[in-house]
């Protein structure tokens, strides 16, 4: 939780760093993420936009532990949405979630992140509930300190 709240408190709204994913302790993909820490930045999202480059995505991260809800209102691009604890755990994958639609897509635990990528690529990095997300890396990568 340390990395998570150091890293809210210390960067700017949209910093851009990578942030390696892993399974059963290996790296499998690296994504990289622009950072919405606020609560502008993460409620605008990847909203109008008209393209994401592939390996690349948002991270929103949330002040609080909580069931984290987002919807693809006045987004264009097709998004997998993964749900991820303090640590960086992955609770929940939300595969090709459709573009404009405003049904809300919900984590399954105590989320405190979110990561928005293009549809399709969670899938082809194999990238399941359970796996993780190196928050410790993207916050040692990011220069940020507690």
């Amino acid at each position: 939780m340390a990395f998570l709240i150091a890293f809210c408190v210390h960067t700017q709204a949209l910093a851009a760093c990578i942030l390696p994913l892993e399974s059963a302790g290996k790296i499998i993909g690296k994504i990289q993420v622009e950072v919405a820490s606020d609560a502008i930045s993460r409620s605008e999202g990847l909203m109008y936009r008209q393209e994401l480059p592939s390996g690349h995505g948002m991270l929103l991260i949330y002040p609080f532990e909580g069931q984290a809800a987002v919807w693809m209102r006045n987004t264009y691009i097709p998004l997998d949405i993964i749900f991820m604890d303090k640590t960086g755990t992955i609770s929940r994958v939300v595969s090709r979630a459709v573009p404009g639609s405003e049904y809300i897509h919900r984590g399954e635990g105590q989320d405190m992140a979110v990561l928005e990528i293009n549809a399709g690529e969670a899938s082809a990095m194999g990238l399941a509930a359970g796996d993780r997300a190196r928050m410790d890396v993207l916050v040692s990568a990011c220069n940020l300190s507690s």
